[in-house]
């Protein structure tokens, strides 16, 4: 009897193909083993063992959706906040025009666009920078 491990890097999935095949070619030989001192049940619970990977990397193939999920909505909240935003700009800053109110709206409804705009410029460590304010 022969058994191998796959070589070099090896997914997941790979290596509990190998472990089942190797179980499935263990257990014809069970007593064989039992007599070297492996436990009587020695297969059950590797079988367990596989069965607890498998359900593991279930686990964290169910996480990585949700949060591509999560992510994808967050993404459409945004779109909907700067465009309600906008709208917004385009009622306040003609009421604000001619006082020392449209600069202050100016900022904070600039800063929204501005965010949005460095991430897809390639913001790569999600730091915005503090815009420059200059003494008049």
């Amino acid at each position: 009897m022969s058994l191998k491990l796959p070589s070099g890097t090896v997914a997941y999935e790979e290596v509990i193909a190998t472990v089942k095949g190797f179980t499935d070619r263990v257990e014809e030989h069970k007593a064989s083993f039992i007599e070297a001192g492996f436990a009587e049940d020695f297969i059950d619970t590797l079988r367990g063992a596989i069965k607890e990977l498998e359900d593991t990397l279930a686990e964290k193939g169910a996480f990585y959706g949700r949060r591509t999920v999560a992510t994808s909505g967050l993404n459409l909240e945004f779109a909907r906040a700067r465009e309600m935003v906008r709208k917004l700009d385009a009622m306040v800053a003609p009421r604000l025009e001619g006082t020392d109110r449209l600069a202050g709206w100016k900022s904070l409804s600039r800063f929204a666009r501005e965010q949005r705009e460095e991430k897809e410029q390639g913001d790569v460590n999600g730091v915005t920078p503090t815009p420059q304010t200059h003494a008049v």
